[in-house]
């Protein structure tokens, strides 16, 4: 069974009000629902949201372990995002590396470029994309079997 972990990392300092958000991502949540309904064991951690630090995200992944990350991130997010996600790879180094969200669905390819540690950009809404990700990791799998 393919496992997908869906994360918004938190900034390592808090400059602006948008560091702090008042509500969880729902794009996490239309994601995490959306892939089990379809029958995914899914993962979401809002870090941003529940301000758990990289260390509680890497405790909750390793006991998940996932073959799937994928991450979201605006504008003002991606730096920081691809750090987390470059820290993250350490542990996971044969999971997929997904990249969602707005920043990537405005510039999917200079996205991929700048920030190599992303093996995959998802554009707009990412739950078809995702899905059929998962599908076709299933797939793979099954044929090497």
């Amino acid at each position: 069974m393919v496992k997908v972990a869906l994360i918004r990392p938190t900034p390592p300092v808090i400059i602006q009000e948008f560091d702090r958000p008042k509500y969880p991502c729902l794009g996490l949540a239309y994601l995490s629902g959306f892939l089990k309904a379809n029958g995914v064991e899914v993962l979401a951690i809002d870090a941003k949201f529940d301000r758990l630090s990289l260390n509680e995200v890497k405790s909750s992944l390793v006991k998940f372990k996932p073959n799937i990350l994928g991450f979201t991130a605006m504008t003002h997010e991606i730096t920081y995002v691809a750090r987390a996600a470059i820290e993250l790879e350490k542990l996971f180094p044969d999971s997929l590396m997904v990249i969602g969200g707005p920043h990537a669905t405005v510039a999917p390819v200079k996205t991929l470029q700048e920030f190599p540690i992303f093996n995959i950009a998802a554009i707009g809404e990412g739950e078809l994309t995702l899905l059929e990700l998962v599908q076709l990791i299933m797939n793979l799998i099954l044929i090497q079997i």
